[in-house]
């Protein structure tokens, strides 16, 4: 029929024909997906809006996916990026039956996704962590027992982690640090005049918490060295989920923008601190200092220089334990507001004269409170 079309050079009908037969396979399509499986996310334009929107606009997508849940009361929801059917999964037993019964494992989740394209990790350094076969353990896994301990990447990097941010010994100061900045901050923005005062809890995490947390963190000096550091790591976290699916530049720019100035200000803090810390000093052993913050972030930068990794690797390894704030959890990213902020509740006492109560934000409404502002 195509071919009597165009020898007769009948355009017109060849192309009611050939929109009459994508239709049709585009009905199909689409009959199958919502045939069985999930709710289905609409998709305006088929395979074309959805895409877009994920690609392009992945902030507006996700929350229009969450209320499309929502509405049907579903922890996994399918749409079409392009030709391939995906599932966006919500909910801690979902999330924990894909990593226990599927073959796609943290490590290689974090190999084959997280180092390459969202901490930069070259080809060279990628086969270091993929040739570790011994586990993050302690005890290497049967048959690795001959493997170097310098080899052992994976479990010298847990170990920094689980020593520096579980210990509460390590820990404290930096929870301490978060306490009286907070502190300060609320006190700053919203004086105990005796009046009301009404609060944004979004904007106050968004802003104050995180500034706080930041500080307490990575150390003050990160802010001091990078005016706009927060508006700068919301901006990369808007695009987090974006750069870990590995979509080219040269189609959408903008999240590789954002993830290089974040990382240009976080080598910022990082010349200076490598500079001026003395690694021979007393210093060596604190806890918490201005330079690098937390203890964790100096252990951090020192084992990823003394096992041979360089410029970007360190850099953005140094940026993974701020959590990705908004953004899917992608990755097994630190929880470090989560940590900081139940702490300083329990460990909230006496400051400047007077009681401190840590604010718990339990929801993502206005709350108001006369004076210092407590639990909402």
């Amino acid at each position: 029929m195509y071919q009597s079309l165009i020898e007769k050079k009948d355009y017109p009908a060849l192309l009611a024909l050939l929109v009459l037969s994508f239709s049709v396979v585009l009905f199909v399509l689409l009959r199958l997906s919502r045939s069985s499986g999930p709710p289905s996310l609409a998709d305006p334009i088929p395979f074309v809006y959805n895409t877009a929107q994920f690609v392009f606009n992945n902030d507006k997508f996700m929350k229009r996916a969450m209320k499309s849940a929502r509405n049907k009361t579903a922890n996994i929801v399918q749409f079409h990026l392009g030709p391939t059917r995906t599932y966006l999964i919500s909910g801690p037993q979902n999330i924990q039956a894909i990593f226990s019964r599927s073959s796609m494992k943290y490590d290689q989740v974090m190999l084959e996704m997280a180092f390459p394209r969202l901490y930069g990790f070259t080809a060279g350094e990628l086969a270091r962590f993929a040739n570790d076969k011994s586990g993050r353990k302690t005890k290497p896994i049967p048959g690795t027992e001959h493997m170097p301990p310098e080899q052992r990447l994976g479990h010298a990097f847990e170990h920094v982690h689980y020593d520096f941010m579980s210990r509460s010994h390590h820990f404290k100061p930096a929870v301490e640090a978060f306490s009286r900045e907070l502190h300060k901050a609320l006190e700053s923005k919203y004086p105990a005049t005796g009046e009301w005062s009404e609060v944004g809890v979004v904007e106050l995490c968004r802003q104050e918490v995180t500034t706080c947390a930041i500080a307490a963190l990575f150390g003050p000096n990160v802010l001091a060295l990078n005016p706009g550091f927060v508006d700068t790591f919301w901006k990369f976290d808007s695009y987090a989920f974006t750069l870990v699916l590995g979509f080219p530049a040269s189609i959408n720019p903008r999240p590789y923008k954002a993830h290089d100035q974040y990382v240009n200000m976080i080598q910022r803090y990082l010349d200076a601190g490598l500079e001026s810390f003395d690694w021979d000093g007393s210093d060596v052993d604190a806890q918490w200092g201005p330079l690098f913050g937390a203890r964790v972030c100096r252990e951090l930068v020192k084992w990823l220089l003394g096992a041979g990794f360089k410029g970007r690797s360190v850099r953005t390894k140094t940026c993974s334990l701020y959590p990705i704030g908004s953004s899917p959890n992608i990755c097994s990213q630190q929880p470090t507001v989560g940590q900081l902020q139940p702490t300083a509740e329990r460990d909230s006492g006496t400051h400047a004269g007077r009681p401190f109560h840590s604010p718990t934000l339990r929801h993502s409404t206005a709350v108001k409170r006369r004076g210092n502002i407590a639990g909402a």
